[in-house]
């Protein structure tokens, strides 16, 4: 049990720094996680800045309604989400 939860964790903080900076959810719902200033994928290390805010609930993701729409842990990381082509 303690090692799912260690590996629960381990994905829930670091998957958006996975190939082109996609969960498997973004993966599916074709967005994924870029660095704010250059468009590259989203690393592990920016993965970990912007998902560590989860853990504040609502203070996180009430500043999507700010005029950068962005949550606090992707203003921590210097990310944005982007919608991506289907191809």
């Amino acid at each position: 049990m303690t090692v799912a939860i260690v590996f629960f964790l381990a994905y829930l903080l670091f998957a958006d720094g996975l190939d082109k900076g996609q969960s498997y959810g973004k993966r599916v719902v074709r967005t994924a996680v870029v660095d704010a200033s250059n468009r590259m994928p989203c690393t592990y290390w920016k993965s970990l800045l912007r998902n560590l805010p989860i853990f504040l609930g609502v203070i996180d993701w009430i500043f999507i309604f700010g005029r950068t729409r962005q949550r606090l842990g992707d203003k921590l990381a210097k990310t944005i989400v982007l919608k991506i082509g289907s191809g």
